[in-house]
This record gives structure tokens, sequence and C-alpha cells, in this order.
């Protein structure tokens, strides 16, 4: 028996609707899936970043907290830091291992010897004495003009003095870039040892022969800095030249001791805050911040504490910035910032500021993080150097 050709089409056409709609259902819970595929990845993603990013910061807190960072810390640093920079990590992470990069780096006996800018250093692979307190700083010349490196090198490889590596706590180089040899943590070796000063001295090394040359500035400059952070960290009050107390012309004829030692000893007078620049400070800002004129007992204990420098001009800021006072006022966004501007840098806000700070309240930024931003600008610097600080 033979279908009607109108019955046949029309239980074709039913059933290609049927299809059509068991297929768009089909898709639609698929692409419903998808999508909370990609929600859940993106979920997942995100917990990833915020893992990654405060295991970066729990080790850089704990490097920068104790003043030096260990291989393997360095190494974890590394790898975390490629993860979190493939999710999209960035920001204080990438900062905080910058400063992390900066430290001593070392791993049980070992010291890797390097400058500021990276760790292509030398290691000193042996147990070296711990420095319980240095009483004196020495300084040393190199007699010729060698590396870092070559001196390690050349300590290394004398095995009748048993040097075990570079015999020198810091070495500093013509260009002035300082090298941390067996740094603030170990007893120098060497040159010392037989007059029994290693545990007392920190021993300096300048690269140069000094009955030759003259000491360039950056050099000096560089052994300055050094010798009076050592100095104050130790309370110390003498500084002799390897000369001063063995048979010997080092560090050289031409080096400035005396006026590397007067330099490192000299007390340098601070010079009182500028009065009228600190009075018209405290009170811009209670004119803009507080919205009044400032009360006489208030605006004394600022002014005093200024100029005693109890505080500087950033903590009095934020002092009055964020007191139960201002606190309580509940500024809109947009005010808050105008106020900012108009107390600590003495203007009105710009564009540009409109953009960056306001912007970023509306996003992620907390208003402590507009304060700081604005108080750590140049700007603010070059006020506050104008008060005195």
């Amino acid at each position: 028996m033979q279908m009607n050709p109108q019955i046949l089409d029309f239980l074709l056409s039913i059933l290609l609707t049927i299809s059509g709609l068991i297929i768009g259902v089909l898709f639609g819970m698929l692409k419903a899936k998808a999508r909370a595929e990609r929600q859940k990845d993106k979920a997942i993603e995100n917990g990833m970043r915020c893992l990654l990013r405060e295991k970066i910061i729990e080790i850089c807190d704990r490097c920068l907290e104790r003043g030096f960072v260990r291989i393997h810390s360095l190494e974890s640093l590394g790898d975390l830091f490629e993860q979190y920079k493939a999710l999209g990590g960035n920001g204080t992470a990438a900062k905080l291992i910058e400063d992390v990069k900066k430290l001593q780096v070392k791993e049980g006996g070992k010291i890797i010897i390097g400058d500021n800018s990276g760790f292509n250093g030398v290691y000193i692979y042996c147990s070296l004495a711990v420095n319980n307190g240095v009483e004196q700083p020495y300084m040393h010349y190199v007699g010729g003009e060698m590396t870092v490196q070559a001196i390690h090198d050349m300590h290394n490889n004398d095995k009748k003095s048993n040097y075990n590596g570079i015999a020198y706590n810091a070495y500093v180089d013509l260009d002035g870039t300082i090298y941390w040899g067996r740094g603030l943590e170990y007893q120098g070796g060497g040159t010392l040892s037989s007059l029994g000063l290693n545990p007392i001295a920190f021993q300096i090394v300048a690269n140069g022969n000094f009955n030759r040359r003259t000491m360039p500035e950056a050099q000096k400059n560089a052994i300055i800095r050094l010798a009076r952070d050592v100095a104050e960290y130790y309370g110390i009050t003498n500084i002799k030249g390897h000369r001063e107390v063995g048979d010997t012309d080092c560090p050289g004829r031409n080096y400035p001791l005396d006026e590397i030692r007067n330099a490192i000893l000299a007390k340098e007078e601070q010079a009182m805050p500028d009065d009228f620049q600190v009075r018209n400070f405290v009170n811009r800002m209670y004119v803009n911040v507080l919205d009044r004129t400032p009360d006489r007992q208030g605006y004394s204990d600022w002014v005093n504490a200024l100029m005693t420098r109890a505080v500087t001009p950033k903590e009095a800021a934020y002092g009055i910035c964020f007191s139960n006072e201002e606190l309580l006022k509940r500024e809109a966004t947009e005010e808050f910032v105008d106020e900012l501007y108009r107390g600590l840098l003495g203007r009105k806000m710009d564009a540009a500021a409109r953009d960056t700070w306001i912007g970023g309240l509306y996003k992620n930024l907390s208003r402590e993080d507009v304060f700081n931003g604005i108080t750590d600008s140049e700007e603010f610097k070059a006020i506050e150097k104008q008060m005195g600080f």
C-alpha cells in the first residue's frame, strides 16, 4: 500500500521540526555547559593566581626580614613567578622579587658574591667563622687591578694560607660598585690573621694600586657609604688602614685614608625644619582636609612634632587624613581625592589625577593606596624638602 504523498510530507516536516528542537536544546545545553566550564576554569585560574601571589609574598617577606636569600628560595621564586605571570599576575609580586634580588645570596656554608644588579658571582664552599661583632673597619687595596672573581680565585687557590676563598668582607671596584665578600655575618681571613684581628675586623678592599694612582671619586664615595653603614651598625668610632696595624704600605700612599675616615665618622648637623613652611603645611591640611581652621592645641602639637622631627610630613598628614574626625565625615570618593590634593600638594586635582586615583578607587585601590601614591610622588617629596625634610 502506497502512502499518500501529502501525509508523507507532513510526517517528514514534523520529524524535521522535532529534530531541530532536539538539536537546539542539545546545543543550548552544551553551550551552557561550556560557559559553566569557562567560569569554573576562570575561578580556578583566579584562585591559583591568588595562591601563587600569597606564596611569593610569603617567601619574599621572609627573605627581606632576615636580610639575605638562599639559593633554593631564589629558584622557587623564579618558578612561582613564571606560573603567576602566565596567569596574568604581576604588580606587587614583581616589585618584591626585585627587592629580594638585591639581597646577599647564600646557601648553607656557601656565599654568592655579586653586585645588586644580578647574581653572577663566586661561591665560597667552606664553613666560615661566624662574625660575633666588629670593632673596627680596616682598609686594604688590591695592589693592582683585579676583579672580585680574580681575588676569590687567587685566595681559593692559595692552599698555604688556607684562605678558603675571598678573605675580605667587601670589595669596592673603581666605578664604585660594591660587592659583598664574607659580608657582615662571617669573619674576614688572611692578612690580619697573624695580628689576631680577624674576629673584630670588617675588611674592605679597594680595587687598584694606590701607590701608583689616585682613587676615583665614585670608588671613594662608595667606600665612605659602605664603611659609614658598618660603623653606625656596630657603633664604631675607630677606622684604620692596614698599614696602621701591620708592617705594610697597604692601602697605599695615595689612598685617601684620612679623608675617608673623617667622612665616615663626621656627624652631620641636621638643620632645623623651616618654621614658616611647616606651619603653612599644617594649616593647609586642617583647612582643606578637615574643612576648618586649626584649633590651638592640635595645631601646636603637629607643628612641634614636625619641628622636632618626631614625625615626618607624611606621618603628620596621615594622622590628619585618617583621623576619626576626618573618617566620620564619610566623604564621597572625588571629594576625598580633591581634599588630598589641596592639602598635601596645595593645588587642585588635575584631569590625569582624576583618571588615575578616582578611577582606581572605583576599581581596586583603597584610600590609603591613594594617600601613599600622592605622598610618595616627586611633587610631595619636593614639598617635604622645602620644609627641611
